[in-house]
């Protein structure tokens, strides 16, 4: 079990609170829970209703919806940040790819750290903007590489 410095000295390294002073963290830390997943173990299905954030101290998940991989997050990686913003059932399911040691902090626990703490808002801006860019791209390029596919099929026949 990790003491609160402990949680304190790894969440310092993950991006959401990169701009979050020690004292908040001190806070953060002392609110979140350690919890372990199993290699191949759901840790929460599409549709599921939203319970908290997680923050990966060991590990990686699968962030996918259907067979379709989303992202795969891993050490001093977060997930599940969307759901909570948004107040809505979980978008996608995640499977633990390997063992998984991870920080969860419930929605009510994490909004009251945020009421507190607008640097933390502000990072987890930058952060859902870096996701939506990915997912940007990666839309562009599926919808190239399908658009080339369909040409060749067009020209084949």
């Amino acid at each position: 079990m990790l003491t609160i410095l402990e949680k304190v000295m790894f969440l310092r390294h993950i991006p959401l609170f990169s701009h979050t002073r020690m004292e908040n963290l001190a806070r953060v830390a002392s609110i979140a829970q350690e919890v372990e997943f199993r290699k191949g173990e759901v840790i929460f299905r599409n549709n599921d209703p939203c319970d908290a954030i997680y923050f990966i101290l060991h590990g990686a998940v699968r962030l996918h919806r259907d067979d379709v991989d989303i992202f795969i997050v891993s050490d001093k990686e977060s997930f599940g940040e969307l759901e909570v913003l948004s107040n809505e059932p979980r978008f996608v399911m995640a499977t633990a790819l390997e063992d998984v040691s991870a920080l969860k902090i419930s929605n009510e626990e994490f909004f009251d750290v945020l009421a507190d703490n607008i640097s933390i808002a502000q990072d987890i801006l930058r952060l859902l903007v870096g996701r939506i860019k990915v997912l940007m791209e990666n839309s562009r390029l599926s919808l190239v590489f399908w658009l080339k596919d369909d040409n060749e099929e067009v020209g084949r026949e």
